[in-house]
């Protein structure tokens, strides 16, 4: 099996892994620290996650360079392009430092009508931590940028499986004793440093790659900036999406509320990266097809083709959760954090286009042309967090997501225009199997909604359970017969052996 196959299967795994393991680790973490400090643990996460963006893009900008020396045999001019990465990431690691003195100081600013003086105190040495992980940590994006330019997406994708795991089981045995929202803090920063070395003795030792640090050339510097910094943008904008939500209700609604609107965002999330985890295996193809000059056709023959498996997975998901997933968050959490279904829900509904369309994305950024989406997000998204902001006292936590959605929604149509004239997509014959592949879910959900709600209510483990299995049954079955074409039943077969 090729290292595309196996990495793809190995990027499913790990967000089921993740998946399986959030389910379980959240209520325990819930119990054993209370929500108020759950909710802290998410707002400090959310806030200490846009210093993550202060890599202007580096990460991506690793993989496409990378990418494009490896396939034009170019390793002198490669291992050149690493020394300078690698000098502007001791560059940026000063701002981050800069930065977080400044945000240090006014996090009492930020929350004092939220948070009591406990509560504060606590979050500003959270947040030292968190500053201290990702100084260390930062630069590691270069180097699971080079295994995956490389396709060894074995290693890539496996030393994910095995970090989760492995900090599952450190959080199970502390909080098991003792811990609160800082020691989970401590907990992630020790996994992080200890697989950013990981990451090191693969590239440096297995993959053999060199690091030669020249003296930086304004005209290389412009190069890779003209590109890392719309990824900057776009990072910074997209994790505003989520966690610029979670600021807005830390803000207006307190530490119990954050806790809540948190686990509707991670299950929206965990929706998400059953897609968006494989998109980063398809780059280095795209690298290459824009290299060899592929035309519109065939990209849009394997932008259509990814798309499609993408369709196939997420509508499974979707119409799970929309049948089952109130059942779900009851039996996982209770009632307390029902609202987080209908958050949750409304993630999904406007995920499912985007989540679909990630090789488009890859060719905007092989062709330096990311640029277009990362100007439309920037007006889109912070207009809906304005807007859920605005609606926060009338409509609570549904007003603050569904307005970041409509208006993100808007800015999909808008870069599906892009895809077409900028790209050459075909996007008529893409949605035209979008449809195809949509109209038995309704009707799966149709029938199956029926029967269930004319089965008496019991919401136990075992009701769910066979509910889940013979939705995902009827579900395969019937995609199998209807949707599924010759490729992709090849592909099912070929996974069996």
């Amino acid at each position: 099996m090729s290292q595309l196959k196996k990495g793809a299967l190995l990027s499913y795994l790990n967000v089921i892994i993740t998946t399986i393991i959030g389910m379980l680790l959240t209520p325990f973490i819930i119990a054993s620290i209370g929500d108020a400090e759950y909710g802290l643990y998410s707002l400090l996460g959310s806030l200490v996650a846009y210093f993550t963006l202060v890599d202007f893009g580096l990460g991506d900008t690793v993989i496409r360079f990378v990418a494009r020396y490896r396939a034009k045999n170019q390793f002198e001019e490669q291992s050149k392009f690493l020394g300078t990465i690698v000098k502007l990431y001791s560059f940026i690691t000063l701002i981050l430092v800069i930065l977080g003195i400044l945000m240090y100081f006014n996090i009492e600013v930020l929350f004092n009508k939220s948070m009591n003086h406990i509560e504060i105190n606590k979050a500003k040495i959270m947040f030292v931590l968190l500053l201290v992980n990702l100084t260390i940590s930062l630069p590691g994006n270069i180097f699971l940028g080079v295994a995956n330019a490389y396709e060894r997406f074995i290693y890539a994708r496996g030393v994910l499986v095995v970090k989760y795991l492995l900090r599952a089981i450190i959080v199970f045995v502390i909080l098991s004793s003792y811990g609160d929202a800082v020691t989970l803090v401590i907990i992630d920063t020790s996994v992080n440093i200890l697989f950013f070395i990981s990451n090191f003795i693969f590239v440096k030792q297995y993959l053999k790659i060199d690091f030669v640090f020249t003296k930086l050339k304004i005209f290389q510097v412009k190069n890779i900036l003209s590109f890392s910094v719309w990824m900057f943008l776009l990072g910074l904008i997209s994790q505003f999406q989520w966690q610029g939500g979670q600021i807005v209700v830390g803000i207006r609604g307190g530490t119990e509320q954050v806790a809540i609107y948190a686990i509707g965002i991670m299950l929206g999330t965990y929706y998400g990266a059953f897609s968006s985890s494989i998109s980063s295996l398809f780059l280095p193809t795209a690298t290459k097809m824009v290299v060899n000059s592929e035309n519109s056709d065939e990209l849009t023959n394997m932008f259509i083709k990814i798309g499609r498996i993408s369709f196939i997975v997420l509508f499974l998901i979707l119409g799970g959760f929309y049948l089952l997933g109130k059942n779900f968050i009851l039996l996982w959490l209770g009632e307390t954090y029902i609202p987080a279904y209908y958050i949750s829900l409304i993630i999904m509904l406007a995920y499912t286009i985007p989540l679909t369309q990630t090789f488009a994305t890859s060719l905007l950024e092989v062709k330096n042309k990311i640029y277009y989406k990362t100007l439309i997000y920037l007006v889109v998204i912070p207009l809906g967090t304005i807007l859920g902001y605005v609606s926060y006292p009338n409509f609570q936590l549904n007003g603050v997501i569904a307005s970041i959605c409509v208006l993100w929604f808007i800015g999909i149509i808008t870069l599906n225009y892009i895809f077409h004239a900028v790209l050459g997509l075909g996007m008529v014959k893409f949605y035209f199997n979008f449809l195809k592949a949509i109209l038995p879910l309704f009707f799966i959900i149709i029938i199956l909604d029926y029967i269930y709600s004319s089965i008496a209510y019991s919401n136990n483990l075992a009701d769910f359970v066979i509910k889940s299995l013979s939705y995902v049954i009827i579900y395969f079955i019937v995609y199998y017969v209807v949707v599924f074409n010759k490729y992709e039943k090849a592909l099912i077969i070929s996974l069996r052996r």
